[in-house]
């Protein structure tokens, strides 16, 4: 702290806690690891962090599905979250899916937004599947099936636009960085619901955003659609 104090949090601020979990970040009760992190050293300096490190799988692989509407790519997601086979799985409809395929100075050029847009369905389900090569093939198989129930399709990409929505899936930070540079006022608002109120919530920003003509502020286009971008594994045990 700025007064030379030390304090401990997530599971390090109690010793039964960092015995059992050491990697347990929010503790119980306020998520004060969370207000550090971001704080960019304003609260104070962290001078030591436990970071836990997962071993790669055989297979590491993400797969892409369009679907034309919310309903059905939410359906999908709860269906295949319920497998408990996924690394993860996220939704983005294709005005997020752009900032995460071009560059920002690209994004700000109308006819190369227009030209990718154009390509991209309406909503992408991406689930990353993980495993040895036999378990992988049959994951692809079992999702296949319930991507084709909601009525979903697997989505041609361009080998580019791949390698940038993945590196984006898997949290690379020139990516994430990437998808708010082109707005300046642009933030985010991030909360956990149970999928069932993704649907209506989206509706509801619609509605406001429409109601109060709220425009782009770097490009003074209508502001069309909400950026959602929906997390499966925070949907576990909710759906």
């Amino acid at each position: 702290m700025p007064n030379g104090e030390i304090i401990r949090t997530g599971s390090q601020c109690t010793q039964i806690g960092a015995e059992l979990n050491p990697y347990f970040r929010y503790a119980y009760g306020p998520d004060i690891t969370g207000l550090f992190r971001g704080s960019l050293g304003n609260f104070g300096i962290i001078t030591k962090f436990i970071i836990r490190l997962r071993p790669l799988a055989e297979i590491e692989s993400n797969h892409y599905f369009g679907f034309d509407d919310m309903k059905s790519v939410l359906a999908a997601m709860q269906k295949i979250e319920r497998m408990e086979i996924t690394r993860y799985s996220s939704i983005n409809n294709r005005e997020l899916a752009v900032h995460s395929i071009l560059h920002p100075e690209k994004f700000k050029i109308k006819s190369e937004r227009q030209k990718v847009l154009s390509q991209l369905p309406p909503y992408s389900l991406t689930v990353g599947l993980a495993g040895k090569a036999k378990q992988v093939a049959l994951y692809e198989e079992m999702v296949e099936e319930e991507i084709q129930k909601q009525g979903g399709w697997r989505s041609k990409l361009e080998d580019e636009w791949r390698h940038n929505l993945n590196e984006a899936a898997e949290g690379c930070s020139q990516k994430v960085i990437h998808m708010y540079l082109p707005y300046g006022s642009f933030g985010a608002i991030i909360g956990c619901a149970p999928i069932s109120a993704v649907q209506g919530i989206a509706e509801a920003v619609q509605q406001t955003v429409k109601k109060y003509g709220l425009r782009d502020a770097i490009m003074d286009e209508p502001h069309t659609r909400i950026h959602s971008h929906t997390l499966g594994s925070m949907l576990n045990g909710v759906c």
